[in-house]
């Protein structure tokens, strides 16, 4: 890709992540965290894979097309998958480990982030591995083992709060029955604070119709 070519297309593309993650706001807010990212790394994995096999081609078609397909990607991973890891990340956790988790969490992120800018170059680099836009088949499988366990074992924790997250994963639910199971975590509390209150009511009416036979005998 010339070089003019190649600017214009990181300004496209910074744009379009600007307008996914604006459009993220709306999204996260009706749409459940299970089915953005499980969608979402769906067509990534589509994407990724249809231009790891544009590599094989050659002329510009087949470069535009890998480029066309790296915008829309741009987009619509600022739009669902960016956007909502943030969430799951700190709805998942127990509130006594919620800080522990999201800093192991970044730990890990950064380190990825550091292997990442390692091979890359060497993936795309001529004088290197030179694998160009086969690159995506790599990142293609990365992405569908990563879709394979979302789908499998991450929970659904939209509209939940924090206790109700709690107590799901203390009665052993399965993460794919996050989402229909009803659970209320405050009601054995509530049904032992109710029965705390009539006991000291009783015990009140004892009292005073002790003292009222009292004063009569008087």
């Amino acid at each position: 890709m010339a070089t003019d070519k190649a600017f214009t297309f990181s300004v496209i593309q910074y744009c379009l992540g600007l307008a996914g993650t604006l459009c993220s706001w709306v999204i996260s807010g009706r749409v459940g965290r299970w089915t953005i990212l499980t969608y979402g790394l769906a067509f990534q994995m589509v994407c990724l894979f249809v231009i790891g096999g544009m590599g094989f081609g050659s002329g510009s078609g087949a470069s535009n097309g890998a480029g066309g397909l790296l915008l829309a990607l741009s987009f619509f991973y600022n739009a669902g998958i960016g956007a909502v890891v943030y969430c799951i990340v700190a709805e998942i956790p127990s509130a006594e480990l919620r800080t522990k988790t999201i800093v192991l969490a970044r730990i890990c992120y950064n380190l990825m982030a550091v292997i990442n800018a390692i091979l890359t170059p060497y993936m795309l680099n001529v004088s290197d591995w030179n694998w160009g836009a086969k690159t995506g088949l790599y990142w293609g499988g990365f992405t569908a083992v990563t879709l394979a366990w979302v789908i499998i074992d991450l929970p659904e924790t939209t509209g939940r709060t924090f206790s109700e997250i709690n107590e799901l994963f203390n009665q052993g639910v399965p993460a794919r029955k996050f989402a229909s199971t009803v659970v209320d975590p405050f009601g054995k509390g509530k049904t032992q604070h109710d029965s705390l209150a009539d006991e000291s009511i009783s015990q009140s009416s004892s009292i005073k119709q002790r003292e009222l036979n009292a004063a009569d005998k008087c």
